[in-house]
């Protein structure tokens, strides 16, 4: 017998809860049902992606996974696809299938020539994310065609900050999303990326890569104009936890390779009494020469 939805959800933000420190915390800023689909939607997609990194799929079994998340809720037992059968048609299809393409491209690609083929994999894995969640964030009406730039550079920035402080982890697994192009801009090879050489040079690289990364906070940041209170605290929130990231790897000295560092729980709390003024009256307001990073192609 299929377990209703209520249990199926129960048991979806259980899993979600074990996998993720931050979304849980951030999407209590949401109301109810917004918060309820985006939990489910963050999930099966969180779970598609730890099959991937941590279980190690083919491709033949990940596709097999996507066809069975396809099929409705009668013919499930997993509860977050119970769950995922229940709201995915009320979703855009298009990112979607954009993110789990993504999400399948690690099973076959694990390294980067260029800075645009790796922007292209961050808008299929993060951008779509961001742009699939938007009429759940507080857009106002008829503003999302308008916000959607900004979405791009905040999502683009936490994917780029998740991949800086993962280099180090994602070695284990034999990705390098760092680029061949920024590698030989400092000097650096895949090889030394492989023998974790935290000299000069990668110290140089890094602090490259922070600074385009602030830039496109920095960019993001007057698009909270156009989201209501609820999801300018949303984003707010989001953008000023995963910059402390970026001041976390300096703090360390850019030692990617043996330190993952997370947000400290003090600091989020911190930042949410003492910067919740910043996020729902933005200072910055909304520019109309603002650029879509260009990476859909």
């Amino acid at each position: 017998m299929t377990m209703s939805f209520n249990e199926a959800y129960a048991a979806t933000a259980a899993y979600l809860a074990t996998r993720s420190s931050k979304f849980p915390k951030l999407s209590w800023l949401l109301p109810a049902e917004p918060r309820q689909l985006l939990t489910i939607t963050y999930a099966f997609l969180r779970m598609s992606d730890d099959m991937v990194d941590e279980e190690h799929v083919t491709q033949e079994q990940f596709r097999a996974w996507r066809a069975q998340a396809a099929r409705p809720a009668v013919e499930q037992t997993n509860p977050i696809l119970i769950a995922w059968a229940s709201v995915r048609d009320r979703l855009n299809q298009h990112y979607i299938e954009n993110i789990l393409d993504g999400v399948e491209m690690d099973i076959y690609k694990r390294r980067y020539s260029t800075f645009d083929e790796l922007l292209h994999y961050n808008f299929l894995v993060s951008c779509s994310v961001g742009l699939l969640g938007l009429p759940y964030v507080g857009i106002r009406p008829g503003e999302i065609d308008r916000v959607a730039p900004y979405m791009d550079k905040m999502t683009m920035a936490l994917q780029m900050t998740n991949l800086l402080r993962d280099v180090g982890a994602d070695l284990e697994t034999d990705h390098i999303y760092i680029p061949a192009d920024k590698l030989s801009l400092f000097g650096l090879t895949y090889a030394d990326i492989e023998a974790r050489r935290c000299d000069a040079r990668f110290k140089n690289l890094m602090r490259h890569l922070i600074g385009i990364t602030r830039q496109m906070f920095v960019e993001a940041w007057p698009g909270l104009h156009y989201f209501s209170t609820p999801g300018r605290l949303f984003c707010g929130l989001s953008i000023s936890t995963w910059d402390v990231l970026l001041d976390e790897i300096e703090r360390i000295d850019y030692d990617v390779f043996n330190i993952r560092i997370q947000t400290p729980r003090k600091k989020m709390a911190w930042l949410m009494l003492t910067r919740w003024p910043e996020f729902v009256w933005p200072r910055v307001g909304p520019t109309e020469d603002t650029k879509t990073i260009q990476v859909r192609g």
